[in-house]
């Protein structure tokens, strides 16, 4: 018999048709036949993909049953990555099915109520802890709802916001406005209530909370668990008890408690009769809340979600399906940064809402005094260092390691490791310590603009770095083989160069960097016809009144 461990199969990508296409809707239907607050919190469902990774499992399994079931001598070692696919396949092979996987879901059912305490006694505390920065009005024109993290404060120490920049300055010269801000670290809520703001008022989002509605949330969360009563086929192949198998799991790890947690926000947000409620827009299923309660309290407030970071076809919340199109989910208007985005969402979305460009506002400081964004020449100079991006999905992050070794460890090019701001360098290396090659270096307190000027290219898997890499005058190049079953593309409508490159494509570019004849050049204006469609100026005249 042949071992082959799940992490090391050679997986066929889909063709992207098919993610947009059947496998959306089939759980847009899902969701349409039961639509309800309990489905509504699913973030598998809802196909939030970078939380759950349900396509990608989706796909390996029935990928490892056709290989199983077309070579009886095969056996599969179930790696920690799959470890959901463990019991199901073993239910179907026995012992052809080896490895993690057997006590997975005991450990979560076994973590379910400290972890139910610990969120509650959290949120709680929070509640309390909000008070102590009020406000005073009961009616507001224009309602924020944002995250807070270093990020929300400005050069004097005083709150701002992130997401909407420019916008604000212009909201709160012609309304009353408030700004809810979420924080991203609990750690956070003291120095937030610490700090000032002016021309808005600002609360912590627990600051709508008291014990009452905490417990509510809780209470109906727990009654939120989905026991499947659809059948899922897909490609030929009964996936229902996969399906049930993440169901389980978004609940036992608490993934929809949010979203019942939102809705009492949501209810006190209405109550101060806001004309608008921004959202920074991802079509989560916590910003579903928003339109939702508004249709059930028959309220008027209009609903805006700004598209305000990039886009990839990994994240299918960006593309809802036809089948639920209809539900009252989506915001009244979609605001995106720019042209590009906008007729990609127009055509391979299918959202009910009106689409407009608004602006990049968390692009501000790329913009030049007139109106666009200047691309810098590249430097024919070579360096031999390169950077790699790593994105907000740390699950990769080993995989991405051991490819660079492979092709760049221990030779006379610098490979700079940018880590996700989302964590914290020192504890991701401490698991890499004794595997970096001598010439891997992380790249520390080193800015974005310090690292452009010093790299021959920038190497990133699924992150925004793509353009701003290109506006320093430095080559960005997606690497494809990060996404064994998603396509990450972030460069939509691009041809410049070759964006998605894999391993050989690698091997080729460090040749060319030992040899010093990589190409480092391009044509700065087709670039920066590119980005400027891509991103949009905020300007008040002719923005200001599309986020309204």
């Amino acid at each position: 018999m042949k071992t082959i461990s799940s992490n090391r199969i050679q997986y066929k990508k889909p063709h992207l048709d098919e993610y947009l296409g059947d496998y959306n809707d089939k759980l847009a239907t899902i969701l349409v036949n039961n639509f309800s607050l309990k489905y509504l919190s699913s973030a598998t469902i809802n196909r939030l993909e970078a939380q759950t990774k349900f396509y990608e499992l989706l796909e390996k399994y029935i990928q490892i049953c056709e290989m199983l079931d077309s070579d009886k001598e095969f056996c599969v070692n179930i790696s920690k990555e799959d470890q959901i696919l463990y019991s199901i396949l073993k239910k179907q092979y026995g012992q052809r099915i080896t490895g993690k996987g057997t006590h997975y879901f005991l450990k979560l059912k076994l973590l379910f109520l400290p972890r139910l305490i610990h969120s509650f006694s959290t949120i709680l505390f929070s509640s309390i802890v909000s008070r102590f920065k009020q406000i005073d009005e009961k009616k507001y024109d224009s309602i924020i709802r944002t995250y807070f993290d270093y990020r929300s404060v400005d050069e004097n120490g005083h709150l701002k916001d992130q997401y909407f920049g420019e916008l604000i300055n212009d909201l709160k010269k012609s309304s009353k406005l408030l700004i809810v801000y979420k924080m991203l670290r609990c750690k956070d809520l003291l120095k937030f209530i610490k700090m000032k703001s002016y021309g808005f008022d600002a609360v912590a989002l627990e600051y709508f909370l008291n014990i009452i509605t905490i417990s509510r949330a809780f209470i109906y969360f727990l009654q939120s668990n989905i026991e499947l009563k659809d059948d899922l086929k897909y490609r030929g192949h009964d996936c229902s008890k996969l399906l049930q198998l993440f169901l389980n799991e978004d609940y036992l790890t608490l993934k929809g408690l949010g979203v019942f947690i939102e809705k009492e926000v949501a209810i006190k947000m209405f109550d101060l009769h806001p004309r608008n409620i921004l959202l920074p827009y991802e079509n989560q299923t916590w910003e579903k809340i928003y339109p939702y309660m508004k249709n059930i309290l028959h309220q008027d407030a209009k609903i805006t979600g700004y598209q305000h970071t990039g886009v990839s076809y990994k994240l299918l919340n960006y593309f809802p399906s036809k089948v639920e199109k209809h539900l009252f989910v989506f915001p009244d208007k979609l605001v995106t940064v720019g042209a590009i985005i906008k007729n990609l969402l127009q055509e391979q979305a299918n959202y009910p809402s009106e689409i407009v460009v608004g602006g990049a506002l968390r692009f501000s400081k790329h913009f030049s005094k007139y109106g666009d964004i200047e691309v810098k020449c590249p430097d024919k100079v070579i360096n031999k260092k390169i950077v790699y991006a790593f994105s907000y999905d740390i699950t990769k992050y080993t995989k991405i390691i051991d490819m660079l070794t492979d092709i760049f460890g221990n030779t006379e090019i610098v490979v700079l490791l940018k880590f996700h701001p989302d964590y914290v360098e020192e504890d991701i290396l401490k698991s890499f310590k004794d595997r970096l090659p001598n010439n891997f270096v992380a790249s520390g307190t080193k800015s974005w603009i310090e690292i452009f000027q010093i790299v021959d290219l920038v190497l990133y898997d699924d992150n925004s770095i793509a353009f701003e890499g290109i506006i320093h005058g430095v080559k960005t190049f997606s690497i494809a083989d990060t996404e064994q079953i998603y396509d990450i593309t972030r460069k939509f409508g691009f041809d410049s160069w070759k964006e998605n490159v894999n391993e050989k494509d690698l091997i080729v570019i460090k040749d060319q960097l030992i040899n010093g004849n990589f190409d480092k050049m391009f044509d700065v204006t087709d670039i920066h016809s590119y980005i400027n469609m891509y991103f949009t100026k905020y300007n008040t005249e002719d923005h200001f009144n599309t986020f309204l």
